[in-house]
């Protein structure tokens, strides 16, 4: 506009400065263009052209950058366009010794995209964007996040940070945990996986539930810390780990990490500088989790001592750097069929729904609207209705682990859970066995005559209440059941796991895991 104001003469508003000869130009560097005023790029074509006979892809791109920002470029995207072959001829080769695949092939689309994102990583790192030159195309924003998988490998052999991989199931957690502790192991690294879950501990190597590996007090408050001393085999691991790894973040409370947050920082203090003003003493340390699932369990608590007791309220999260996963990969896998992708996205969305809070049915926000294609009509008889979908052809199949493991029913309340439970055990032909729980005091106790009176037998045979079981079990041999205790964490027996009992004795049980 400038150029325009001191060349042409008598203009009354901004379009009568951009029209030259009756034509109105869209912008005043196109009106500069039709009047002579700004010379060609020639000399800028013809160093790249030159330059390209010589250098390798990569200085050919910092020549690029140079030219960008340094010299009087009039036509960004002619320049581009003009010296984009050379610019990309070694794009496919370097993206295959990125992601390690000889044979990948790349069309015309993402061989540019992988250029503009390669000339802006070098834009960036000299203060400047591809959005900073008018005319130039961007790069695909999802090709400039930085990797986690990345980002973490780095943290481990610099200063340590906390990362937070957000993302709900099916997104790859799972993998790139496993990807880590492959990698950093093989480096003679240890890294310690743990999750909140036993379950979740299983499919970590070597995974260890958090309480478990780290003495976190079960019940947790805000000055707890973990139970670890000096000079011991858990405190010399700790002065030699690398990495630690969180699954299912979201389901423990924030007190439990800022326990570990308040021991690492003193167990540390010999391992890094001024460990103790650093979250977790400086040690890298990695979260996971999906918050639209399963919150701290609160006793009695209200929605806002829920949302109190959770790591995003903890006084460590303004310190995590978060990275979102939100691509199912288990419906590109090739193993699953069209129709059962349709499916499978069909019910993940409305999962999401439900957990982004966008599917509420009434305006106190208490009810939620069910798609037609996964609920069952009402019948007169619920529970038989229930049993009959999920567990078709149930007498026919009842010892087929393949059957039995994908399949589950999930019950509000435990009575319910009773109820179903006898139901099916009755439909089971195979004889069965029921076994009592200790219904006396102990003889070693003191006072066992006066306990006696306190307590009868038939008021022990009558308790139900949470963390107790019931006075009787009814089991076939066939029958799945689950496990309520950490018995061999190691063997994969801990809360969770679901078995088949195979042989009933009179003092044991045998039980295969499924």
């Amino acid at each position: 506009m400038r150029m325009l104001l001191n060349f042409v003469k008598g203009c009354t508003s901004f379009e009568s400065i951009r029209t030259v000869n009756g034509v109105t130009y869209s912008t005043f560097k196109g009106a500069c263009y039709a009047l002579g005023l700004l010379d060609d790029d020639k000399e800028w074509i013809d160093c790249l052209t030159e330059a390209a006979i010589w250098t390798t892809g990569n200085e050919l791109r910092h020549l690029f950058v140079t030219i960008l920002i340094h010299c009087q470029v009039s036509d960004a995207r002619k320049l581009w366009q003009s010296n984009y072959t050379t610019l990309s001829e070694d794009i496919v080769t370097l993206q295959r010794k990125r992601f390690r695949i000889k044979d990948l092939q790349l069309n015309d689309i993402q061989v540019e995209a992988y250029t503009l994102f390669e000339i802006e990583s070098i834009m960036q790192k000299m203060g400047k964007s591809l959005k900073d030159i008018d005319g130039l195309p961007l790069p695909n924003s999802s090709l400039m996040r930085e990797s986690a998988y990345e980002a973490i490998l780095q943290s481990v052999e610099n200063e340590g940070h906390l990362f937070f991989i957000c993302g709900h199931g099916g997104t790859g957690k799972t993998f790139l945990w496993n990807t880590l502790i492959t990698k950093l192991r093989s480096e003679s690294k240890i890294v310690l996986p743990v999750a909140t879950s036993g379950i979740a501990a299983l499919l970590l190597p070597n995974g260890r539930t958090t309480h478990s590996r780290f003495h976190i007090p079960l019940e947790v408050s805000a000055e707890s810390t973990c139970e670890i001393r000096h000079d011991t085999l858990l405190s010399e691991l700790l002065m030699k780990t690398s990495l630690i790894i969180w699954d299912e973040a979201p389901m423990a409370n924030k007190y439990c990490f800022e326990a570990l947050d308040k021991s690492l920082r003193d167990i540390l203090r010999t391992r890094y500088e001024n460990s103790t003003t650093k979250p977790f003493g400086g040690l890298t340390i990695v979260c996971g989790g999906d918050f639209r699932q399963i919150f701290p369990v609160v006793p009695k608590g209200t929605r806002a001592d829920i949302a109190d007791a959770s790591l995003n309220s903890s006084y460590l999260w303004p310190f995590f750097k978060i990275y979102e996963l939100n691509q199912n990969m288990r419906l590109y896998n090739g193993s699953v069929d069209e129709y059962e992708v349709a499916k499978i996205a069909y019910f993940e969305k409305w999962l999401l729904q439900i957990g982004d809070g966008s599917l509420y049915d009434d305006i106190d926000k208490e009810l939620i609207k069910n798609p037609f294609k996964i609920y069952k009509n009402p019948s007169n008889d619920p529970m038989n209705s229930i049993l009959e979908a999920i567990y078709p052809s149930l007498l026919h199949n009842y010892s087929d682990s393949t059957y039995l493991k994908e399949r589950a029913i999930l019950n509000p309340k435990n009575e319910v859970v009773h109820e179903l439970n006898e139901m099916i055990m009755n439909m089971i032909p195979e004889e069965g066995r029921i076994y009592l729980s200790s219904n006396s005091i102990c003889k070693a106790s003191i006072n066992t005559n006066e306990e006696d009176l306190l307590y009868p037998i038939e008021l022990l045979h009558s308790l139900k209440f949470n963390g107790i079981p019931n006075h009787d079990i009814n089991l076939n041999e066939g029958a799945p059941g689950m496990l309520l205790k950490n018995l061999n964490q190691i063997e994969g027996l801990c809360n969770g796991t679901i078995l088949i009992v195979t042989r009933l004795g009179k003092w044991s049980i045998r039980g295969d895991i499924i």
